[in-house]
């Protein structure tokens, strides 16, 4: 080592030393040596004492609340000191982010229940849920607690909604008094602060970065423009707030694992909406709630909010409900307790935006709406405690109520198989496991409506349990509303967007003889190999097939893919298998060396579920041979996505999830106005997520049409493929003109916004056929394909009759909304297309191919564009 070196690593050691001894002195300052900050009287609520050993919130954290966004760290480290020194309070981390960032659950009550408060959980359960040795008749007694959750900061960039949390938990901790002794006894107060920490990372860190000594109210200040992706989503861009039902991110796997815990009777939700309004809280638009949401629900809600209301009026603060928000996509915070038992409210602040901003309504303050969600935070709390008696009856006739609706109902189980991918099945075993749904093993074969399900390759979920609604709501295809206006999706069929053959099972067909052992996880089986085997073959059908045939080519190993269906040969007989098996010569010019090949097919058959075989011969029996010309040799991808400015940060999010996290594909990404400065002959593939690329210059067009000419793969999505029809590189490919009508109807004005919201596609399923034969379609055992559509984009007929890779059936909406003239446009014309263009492809989709991390059906085509495009000739 020479001395530059020995200098670097001296100084290295002494940052390293000096950032150690400033983390621990500020650790000191944050919670052992108080600073002077505001007074606290303007933000503790009346009518209380507070205990002096408990360190005021704005001392501990070394500036008022509201002054800035408090760092993650911070916040953390004052709730953790609260449950070290308070006897009401407990603390545990319940899982991590992306980004290793702890998310922790506080559990708030009398230090009399510490002791017995696992025994109070599962008296709890017994009561609400059912009946049980413990509990014979399912009743309540005085000793059953109220179990209450709080939720702050699923939205990174809802400043008051996170940093009020420890507010909230300073009052529930330091406040005395014999109302606050008596709640605390009777109740289970837990508070998750916060659901995105990566997001709130982000968001405190643009914030604070521009915070001035005179604070800047201008609406147009820099402060309320955070640069792309924004501060709201987490780690991989996604809205955690509508991860309840899917479960596909870290943070909403942790808080599920407690929520199925817990069960609670009450869920508040704490939210900031566009600046300019005042106060929100639930109910919302009553005709906007889910056929699955009783009416006993809203009204404990409607009750509820009566508490809310009176808080508000006494501090002089403006508000609204029923209206804007809804309680009908069941994936949300705020909805999913209403077909799960519980009773769940939604709280909106106008946002600030930042410290302070100039709005309609005057000055809004970030330090005021913390206060303002304090007050609201304790008086539904407060008034839940008033409600305990009804709150526990109401949930324990939730339960009771199951099998009177499920003897009304029709149908009485769904049944259902992933066409042999095991992966696929297991993928959403495992997520009705996480929802607490009963799934059994098909115990005996069944038919329903011609299609035949077999024992031990089938699953089933009978209606009759305690999640009943829950199960409609996964599993049902609702497509007729009393309105048609949605805050958010209105549908989202889960069974559909796994691609799952599922079947309604009615009385005739139903038994419980054909449920057999509760489902698990299917096994997979790992390829018999010998020195017979001359040739792997990967079956096209297995979903996790692309990020092993990644893996293998970014280990070197030479593949193709098979692009006609073939029967091969192997010590086991013959297996027939379709268009898209993978090969893999196992001793052959340039191939890796056999004992590693051997190993690393053996590792991903056993991690990935896929069907290996190991052919015995070249020479098939039917079909090509392994070595022959309808074999297209497949090289690793290299992928570029451009994303920025004028780019949905969902959409590009549920990509990079999906190639990177799932797939573990490298994916390089670029903004959309530094495309000029790189170098696209780099990269095989090139993806535009949704968006309008309007930021894209001019000059990157040329750019890119001589890239696909030159071999490039171009995949574009939504308004992605949408702008891309507009480049003017002569595409045959183009979007359906919109239909022209006569002089339009004369409508009120005050009808306006729900006139402009029915014509629009807010998130419903498709049904199209699909092409079997072409590369894209590889791996897909059926013609019929669900997608997920949220935007207007429609593509014209083509007129190469080869191109059209998917196309809308004549009928076709699945669950959902969409209006007659939106079904009449959509029926028939092309969801996918996939054409060709000098030596490269342009591969277009009008639809999201995975929309929200979970349309595991639709995410194929893509992966297929990545790894197949050759095969497209």
């Amino acid at each position: 080592m020479n001395s530059t070196h020995i200098c670097q690593a001296s100084r290295s050691a002494y940052n390293f030393l000096i950032r150690s001894v400033c983390a621990c002195v500020l650790s000191l300052i944050v919670i052992e040596a108080p600073v002077s900050a505001g007074n606290p009287d303007d933000m503790r609520l009346d009518g209380y004492p507070f205990k002096k050993d408990i360190p005021w919130v704005e001392e501990a954290i070394g500036h008022d609340l509201g002054e800035m966004s408090v760092r993650y760290d911070v916040m953390m480290a004052y709730l953790r000191n609260l449950a070290k020194i308070s006897d009401r309070v407990s603390v545990e981390t319940i899982g991590y982010s992306h980004e290793r960032r702890p998310i922790i659950m506080l559990t708030y009550t009398h230090p009399d229940n510490r002791a017995k408060l696992e025994a109070m959980r599962k008296r709890h359960l017994q009561a609400g849920i059912g009946s049980t040795p413990e509990s014979p008749n399912n009743q309540t007694t005085t000793d059953d607690p109220l179990v209450l959750w709080i939720n702050h900061g699923v939205h990174g960039d809802e400043m008051s909604g996170i940093d009020h949390a420890m507010l909230t938990a300073y009052h529930l901790v330091a406040a005395q008094g014999d109302k606050m002794e008596q709640f605390l006894k009777d109740t289970i107060v837990l508070q998750i602060a916060t659901f995105n920490p990566d997001g709130h990372a982000r968001n405190a860190t643009w914030v604070n970065m521009h915070k001035s000594v005179a604070t800047v109210t201008d609406p147009q200040h820099r402060e309320r423009s955070t640069t792309w992706p924004g501060g709201r989503t987490n780690h991989y861009w996604f809205d955690l707030n509508r991860q309840w039902l899917l479960l596909t991110q870290p943070e909403s796997l942790a808080w599920m694992a407690q929520y199925q815990k817990w069960r609670p009777h009450v869920v508040m939700d704490y939210h900031e909406m566009g600046r300019g309004q005042t106060y929100y809280f639930h109910p919302g638009v009553e005709s906007r709630t889910h056929p699955m949401v009783s009416a006993e629900t809203m009204e404990r809600l409607d009750q509820l909010s009566r508490y809310t209301a009176k808080a508000l009026d006494e501090a002089g603060v403006p508000y609204f409900t029923r209206e804007r928000f809804d309680n009908f996509y069941i994936g949300k915070g705020s909805t999913y307790p209403a077909v799960s038992g519980g009773v769940g409210i939604l709280f909106e602040q106008s946002a600030s935006d930042g410290i302070k901003v100039e709005t309609a309504n005057g000055i809004n303050s970030f330090r005021r709406n913390i206060r303002e969600h304090h007050i609201t935070a304790i008086a539904t709390l407060l008034g839940a405690h008033d409600m305990a008696a009804d709150l526990k009856s109401y949930q324990r006739a939730f339960f009771k109520e199951v099998p009177l609706l499920a003897s009304a109902d029709p149908v009485k189980a769904y049944v259902f198989d992933a066409d042999g991918d095991t992966e696929r099945l297991n993928l959403f075993i495992d997520l009705l496991d996480r929802h607490a749904i009963e799934a059994y093993r098909l115990a005996r074969e069944l038919t329903v409506d011609g299609e035949r399900f077999t024992k031990g390759e089938a699953v089933i979920v009978p209606a009759n349990q305690p999640l009943y609604r829950l199960v409609k709501g996964i599993f049902g295809r609702f497509t007729e509303f009393e309105d048609d206006s949605f805050y958010d999706i209105s549908g989202w069929t889960l069974s559909l967007s796994y691609n799952l053959r599922v079947a309604e099972v009615g009385a005739q067909q139903f038994s419980s003889r054909a449920m057999g052992e509760p489902a698990k996880a299917f096994a997979t089986s790992v390829p018999a190999t010998s020195e017979d085997t001359v040739f792997y073959v990967m079956e096209a059908g297995s979903y996790y097939l692309p990020r092993a045939t990644y893996e293998l080519l970014d280990a070197g190993v030479r593949a193709g893919v098979m692009t006609k269906p073939v029967t091969i040969e192997t010590a086991n007989g013959t297996h027939d298998l379709a268009a898209g098996a993978v090969i893999i010569p196992r001793a052959s010019a340039g191939q890796v060396d056999k004992a590693n090949l051997d190993q690393m097919v053996t590792k991903l058959a056993k991690r990935d579920g896929l069907k290996i075989h190991a052919a015995t011969s070249g020479l098939t029996p039917q079909g090509p041979d392994l070595g022959g010309a309808s074999v297209t040799a497949l090289k690793r991808p290299e992928i570029l996505m451009i994303v920025g400015e004028s780019v949905s940060s969902y959409a590009a999010g549920e990509l990079w999830h999906l190639l990177d996290h799932k797939m573990h594909m490298r994916v390089s990404m670029v903004d959309t106005r530094h495309f000029d400065l790189i170098d696209p002959w780099r990269y095989t593939h090139i993806i535009m997520p949704n968006g309008r690329f309007s930021t894209l210059s001019k000059n990157a067009r040329p750019t890119l049409a001589r890239w696909v000419d030159d071999g490039g793969v171009l995949i574009a999505e939504r308004r992605g493929a949408a702008a891309v029809t507009g480049f003017e590189w002569g595409l045959k490919a183009k979007l359906k003109a919109k239909e022209e009508g006569g002089t339009p109807d004369r409508q009120p004005f005050g009808q306006k916004r729900d006139a402009r919201a029915k014509p629009l596609l807010r998130g419903a399923v498709f049904l199209s056929d699909l092409d079997l034969t072409h590369p894209l379609a590889f791996g897909y055992a059926r013609p019929t394909l669900p997608s997920h559509k949220d935007t207007q984009v429609m593509f014209a007929a083509h007129e190469d009759p080869f191109a059209t890779v998917a196309a809308y059936q004549g009928q076709p909406l699945a669950s959902g909304y969409a209006s007659d003239k939106n079904k009449t446009r959509i029926a028939g014309s092309p969801m996918a297309i996939a054409e060709i263009k000098g030596r490269g492809k342009v591969i277009l989709l009008a639809d999201g191919p995975d929309f929200r991390g979970t349309w595991f059906g639709t995410n194929r085509l893509l992966l297929n564009a990545i790894l197949f495009a050759d095969a497209i000739e």
